[in-house]
């Protein structure tokens, strides 16, 4: 049973990178890691760490920091539990392993920290093993291409029409597909994101032939689609929180780099369940895995803004004296007229509270200055500080 295994990739978040088609099923703690595969038991023993059972693969997080380990399904014959002595019951996972055609080649052994998660597990696996998703793709792509095949004409104007209806009827076969039940919605997630994707490159080549508000509501069908794979409690168990942060982290790259580093926890909270469709998280939970985030060592961190006390996420690279030096940028370009919030709202494209707290930093760090009157609050460079007396 040579190259049955495999190194797995994790994204920055420390979650495990899924391939096309592949969706994250459960998730449950080992006591040490898989034994039985041939080329891995000489490395020494793994350790405990975190197991997750995918629709394409079985893939163990050790929990010193080593490189994870991924079984692919497809050479996994059958899945059980195996009991002691007397029926005596233990939380170890037994995959019997066998290529196409062949009898069983060897045993992989997992042994899980309870009972209940190794039944979890375990129901994860079988229901992977019967849906087989490895043999989905390769009959879609054989069927693609003799269709293909059975196209004469395949070059020029003609050709290229083809091609575009064929991706069509694929798309159209997702949606189909994506929308017959919640089942047959979490195997083509990851087809969804993909069609998500291209409609995102196709609305940004198209942007300047595209009204405002076309923009606006494809933007809003592509945060709906953000998250192919959304952690929930009952795939997770007690890591739950843990691996909400992992994946906040992973799907706030973007967000953050587009906010300047710093977005509001209500802001990260409606982003967020938008995009994780009808696995909605609660306020209670995305706090919780908030306040994880710079335990787990990840780029991100949980603040408060002063004085509003707003709770707010922030990227490692996030500096309060690079925002002050911005805001005292666009206040030096008002001269006379001042800024309020909405100016420097506007200015660093964040919302109106984030404008405030920042107008309210460069205040209190001596950059700015206030004037109440008739205008309403205004904040004018401070002058005061560059005079020698």
């Amino acid at each position: 049973m040579e190259g049955v295994w495999d190194w797995a990739g994790l994204t920055a978040g420390g979650r495990p990178m899924l391939g096309e088609r592949e969706a994250e099923l459960c998730w449950a703690e080992a006591a040490g890691g898989p034994e039985g595969l041939p080329g891995l038991d000489e490395q020494g023993n793994l350790g405990p760490g975190s197991a997750i059972a995918t629709t394409l693969r079985l893939v163990f997080l050790p929990a010193n920091g080593g490189p994870p380990v991924a079984l692919p399904l497809r050479h996994c014959r059958r899945a059980f539990r195996e009991d002691g002595f007397l029926g005596r019951k233990r939380a170890e996972l037994v995959l019997e392993m066998g290529r196409e055609g062949r009898g069983v080649e060897g045993t992989v052994r997992l042994h899980l920290a309870a009972l209940k998660p190794c039944d979890q597990l375990l129901a994860a696996l079988q229901r992977a093993l019967r849906g087989r998703a490895w043999d989905r793709p390769a009959a879609e792509a054989a069927a693609a291409a003799h269709a293909r095949g059975r196209s004469v004409a395949g070059a020029g104007v003609s050709g290229l029409m083809r091609r575009e209806q064929l991706q069509a009827r694929e798309a159209d076969r997702d949606l189909e597909a994506a929308f017959e039940d919640l089942g047959a919605l979490m195997a083509k997630a990851q087809a969804m994101v993909a069609l998500a994707e291209r409609l995102r490159r196709s609305q940004q080549a198209e942007g300047a032939a595209t009204s405002a508000g076309e923009q606006a509501q494809a933007q809003e069908l592509l945060l709906t689609m953000g998250i192919a794979s959304p952690v929930t409690k009952g795939a997770a168990g007690a890591l739950y929180h843990q691996q909400l942060a992992r994946q906040l982290a992973d799907f706030l790259e973007g967000p953050l780099r587009a906010n300047k580093g710093t977005l509001a926890l209500q802001d990260v909270y409606c982003l967020y369940n938008r995009a994780r469709g009808t696995e909605l998280v609660s306020p209670e939970d995305l706090l919780k895995a908030a306040q994880l985030l710079e335990g787990l060592g990840l780029p991100l961190r949980l603040g408060t803004l002063q004085p509003s006390g707003a709770l707010v996420i922030q990227s490692a690279e996030h500096s309060d004296d690079a925002v002050c030096a911005k805001v005292l940028q666009v206040a030096a370009e008002a001269a006379s007229h001042g800024v309020g919030r909405t100016e420097v709202a506007a200015a660093l494209d964040v919302s109106l509270t984030l404008a405030q707290s920042y107008l309210e930093m460069s205040e209190r760090n001596g950059l700015l200055c206030r004037d109440e009157g008739p205008e309403g609050l205004r904040f004018f460079e401070n002058f005061f500080e560059h005079i020698a007396v």
